[in-house]
């Protein structure tokens, strides 16, 4: 028996995956960040939120490639089609959000002396 998982169960998993990775670079940046702008706790928060609508976002638009493909006339949709996807889909959002944030946050530094 072959198991295909749901779409609705992959896409979850690639939320809580871009959760999960957001997490953990954010919390790893808000330590050095902390030192320098006020209000650094909100990177984590930005970074879990961009990563995980990011990978989501990014996933629905890969799973979807090969049908877009046979509209606009059968380009590649080899592993490595779906995966430049994946990445670019994801980074822009993810950047997206980031960006945002950290672009108000530097408003906000800590004065040095």
């Amino acid at each position: 028996v072959v198991f295909f998982p749901s779409q609705t169960s992959v896409s979850g998993h690639a939320a809580i995956l871009g959760a999960l990775i957001g997490i953990s670079v954010g919390f790893a940046q808000t330590v050095v960040l902390r030192r320098h702008i006020h209000h650094a706790q909100w990177w984590t928060l930005a970074n879990t939120l961009g990563w995980s609508v990011g990978l989501l976002v990014g996933y629905i638009v890969c799973d979807n490639v090969p049908r877009m493909s046979a509209m606009i006339g059968n380009i590649a949709t080899s592993g490595m089609t779906s995966n430049m996807v994946l990445g670019a889909t994801s980074g822009v959002i993810a950047g997206t959000i980031t960006g945002l944030v950290l672009t108000k946050l530097l408003q906000q530094p800590i004065e040095t002396t």
